[in-house]
């Protein structure tokens, strides 16, 4: 069988949704004619017929705290998530209208069920408690749970509508079976390519720089009001599990001050307040706190489990990043340091890969114990690869959907990701059978339906949404503030 999912990618994009092309239409100047200012029916976002309001845009936010994604004033009043944000929610409105032009429709029983998983999800009694939780209006509530349905719905009609020959090569790019085999090592410069590259870097690091204007400040920092209980040998875990749940449960719904007046008035069941208002715990940002930068002030942790205690936190307050002084070479050099991390193969390490590579039958796996690297070999399903994170790096992932088959045994390119410089080859590729695609296609295209990380129904997106679109930005900062450098909110 020829190796077709050379191609799928693209017809996926551009005929997913089974050879619908763009119709020429006059525009609907009812749809960009601007109410008045101020009003939720002012447009802030035009293309094409369509226009996408301040309501809408609002409408956006309320899904979002739906589905968990609280974001701080900070990270709303930020004009860069403004314009993406305007970008992503005209996208609602255009699966909206696709939705009314293609008589799809989200079935009552269906939102029932979604509404029932969310009042267990966040362990409320009705819509009401749902909508004071997540911080939406009460009269929105059951308008904003069929929103965050839309997606799903519309990419199981575009993917149960795929042509024959699209969905089976869609079909063979999943299921096919690849031996890959992946290295990757740190891509550390050493100090004297570092100090090159300071010297002599040709404007790459003004241009990194541009592209991260981030890294000229300091990492912002989270103050956080800690409390728990205090566990010994002689206590049982499930008592204090008890005891900390219905603490931590009186932080969700009373708040901060509640909580701390119940965890003193338990001093004796070894309650205590580890860090209070006076005193707060004070973190960098990082992989383990980053949550408390996009949700609310007074947000409450998970189980923070230390040796001694079972605590939990809660966000006190956001301290804006500072600028960092970029005279000072120890600055200079963490900057650059970065900058090659991200952009650079590091000379020393891809000099010694040319080496080895160019020996004869070459083994990766001792390659990358001699360089002090991590190996991974697998043989499965390009899809099993890609949901279960068999390989680390996404670049490499993406990278496998399309290899040719006159690439198969060679090594790639260095690819450079999380401070990590990984190389890959393919040693083998199986396509499914006829036989496999018409015994598992119902199966798959369930799956497709319902995957969460809507690929499809991006992909099809980039080709149908209008890309002329006038935007105008001034009613949403105007409700939701305009963040400045110096962290400041105006």
């Amino acid at each position: 069988m020829k190796y077709r999912y050379i191609a799928a990618l693209m017809l996926i994009g551009m005929c997913v949704s089974c050879g619908q092309k763009h119709e020429k239409t006059e525009p609907n100047q009812s749809a960009v004619q601007a109410p008045l200012p101020g009003s939720p029916e002012e447009a802030v976002m035009v293309a094409g017929d369509l226009a996408l309001t301040m309501a809408d845009y609002d409408r956006c936010i309320e899904v979002h705290n739906l589905m968990g994604r609280h974001f701080s004033k900070r990270a709303l009043a930020n004009p860069q998530f403004q314009r993406d944000e305007l970008q992503r929610c005209f996208q609602s409105r255009f699966l909206k209208d696709y939705m009314v032009k293609n008589q799809i429709a989200i079935a009552p029983a269906e939102v029932e069920a979604e509404t029932a998983r969310l009042l267990k999800t966040n362990d409320v009694a009705d819509v009401n408690a749902l909508a004071a939780k997540l911080g939406i209006a009460p009269d929105h509530i059951q308008d904003v749970i069929a929103d965050s349905l839309i997606p799903l719905k519309v990419q199981g009609h575009i993917i149960t509508t795929l042509s024959d020959d699209v969905m089976r090569m869609a079909y063979d790019i999943d299921e096919r079976v690849m031996h890959v085999e992946v290295a990757d090592f740190d891509n550390s410069p050493s100090d004297e390519e570092l100090s090159a590259y300071l010297e002599d870097n040709g404007g790459s690091l003004s241009a990194y720089l541009g592209r991260h204007p981030q890294l000229l400040n300091g990492l912002p920092h989270v103050y956080f009001v800690r409390m728990g209980y205090l566990v010994n040998g002689d206590e049982n875990e499930s008592d204090v599990m008890r005891r900390w749940e219905a603490l931590r449960l009186v932080a969700v719904q009373q708040g901060m001050d509640k909580a701390i007046e119940k965890c003193e008035s338990e001093k004796m069941s070894g309650c205590v307040v580890m860090n209070g208002k006076d005193k707060p715990l004070v973190e960098e940002r990082s992989e383990d706190n980053k949550w408390a930068f996009r949700m609310p002030v007074g947000s409450v942790s998970e189980m923070d489990r230390t040796p001694v205690d079972r605590a939990f936190k809660i966000t006190l307050k956001l301290e804006e990043p500072q600028p960092l002084d970029l005279h000072d070479p120890a600055v200079q050099k963490n900057i650059g340091r970065r900058a090659m991390l991200d952009t650079v193969p590091s000379l020393h390490l891809t000099a010694q890969l040319k080496s080895a590579f160019a020996m004869p039958d070459v083994d990766l796996d001792t390659v990358a114990r001699a360089l002090d690297g991590h190996y991974v070999s697998n043989e499965a399903s390009y899809y099993k690869i890609k949901s279960q994170h068999l390989v680390a790096s996404k670049q490499v992932i993406e990278m496998l959907s399309d290899v040719k088959p006159e690439e198969i045994g060679l090594f790639s390119n260095p690819i450079l990701e999380n401070d990590r410089l990984y190389v890959f080859r393919v040693l083998s590729i199986r396509q499914p059978s006829d036989a496999d695609y018409l015994a598992h296609r119902d199966e798959w295209l369930k799956r497709r339906s319902d995957d969460p990380s809507l690929e499809m129904l991006n992909r099809w997106l980039q080709n149908k949404v209008p890309s002329m679109a006038t935007q105008n930005i001034v009613p949403v900062q105007a409700k939701y503030g305009i963040l400045q450098p110096n962290g400041t909110i105006r």
